[in-house]
């Protein structure tokens, strides 16, 4: 009967400091020391303990002036132990989470954070747009962020662009895949290998994003050589070979994207 009380009470007493702890307060002050200064913060509604580590949900990121740049639907997040002992940052922090349908993972170190993510929903992301309108298409890829520099790559899938489509082929969908390999230095996005393939068209390039708040006012300079194949559409190759020739091959046309994320133009590359 005594230990029978002892138990109860014991589980009274850890329901009451699991609903009055500070968890909250707790991780928002490990978050402001662990996060650079001036770089991005990280916002929450609930944090909640776990033996496995802090759940928090929902998490917006946004960037030093406020703006926000991706949300997730939940995290957990596992800060180091030695970390808070040595200087109470709690890094390297290790997260993982749910975001547009899709799932990441995160380290984020004394030096550097490396973020990889798979699957997400492009239609699903509402800070991105291009051109006013919804991409369609999910996007996979890793990166690595140290301060305002950082490299990485970033892969879509089956992605169409509504305008891209209608200028192209008319009012049919054009899937496209490609991969991206970047690299971040301050506010300039080097978009330094670009492959894509989508309605028999082999592309290939390179550029630049100069990144701006909010994003769609990011202005673009991508220069593209497009190639058709055996099953590109006759009105997609006649559209094709209208643009100045590539030295590249005979069959082979430069294309230049311009303009600004909102408001992008497609011309003929000089």
């Amino acid at each position: 009967m005594r230990l029978g009380r002892i138990l109860v009470a014991g589980a009274i007493f850890a329901g009451v400091v699991a609903l009055t702890f500070p968890t909250d307060a707790l991780v928002r002050w490990a978050l402001a020391r662990a996060l650079p200064p001036g770089g991005p913060r990280l916002d929450f509604d609930h944090a909640t303990l776990r033996p496995w580590g802090v759940r928090l949900a929902p998490v917006t990121l946004r960037d030093a002036a406020g703006y926000r740049l991706a949300a997730a639907d939940w995290l957990l997040a596992h800060p180091s132990l030695p970390g808070f002992l040595h200087d109470r940052t709690g890094r390297p922090w290790r997260a993982t989470g749910a975001a547009y349908g899709g799932t990441f993972a995160a380290l984020l170190g004394r030096e550097a954070t490396d973020l990889e993510w798979h699957d997400l929903d492009l239609a699903r992301m509402p800070t991105l747009k291009v051109g006013g309108e919804r991409l369609e298409g999910t996007t996979g890829g890793a990166a690595t962020l140290k301060g305002a520099a950082g490299e990485g790559t970033l892969g879509v899938r089956r992605m169409t662009w509504p305008s891209a489509a209608r200028f192209l082929v008319g009012a049919e969908a054009m899937p496209i895949d490609a991969t991206v390999w970047w690299t971040l230095a301050g506010r300039r996005l080097a978009l330094d290998a670009v492959t894509a393939h989508g309605a028999g068209v082999e592309a290939k390039g390179a550029g630049s994003v100069r990144l701006a708040t909010p994003l769609g006012r990011s202005a673009l300079d991508v220069h593209l050589t497009l190639a058709p194949g055996p099953d590109t559409s006759p009105g997609l190759r006649r559209l094709i070979a209208d643009l100045p020739a590539s030295a590249e091959g005979t069959d082979m046309r430069r294309l230049a994207v311009t303009g600004t994320i909102d408001a992008p133009r497609f011309e003929a590359a000089p």
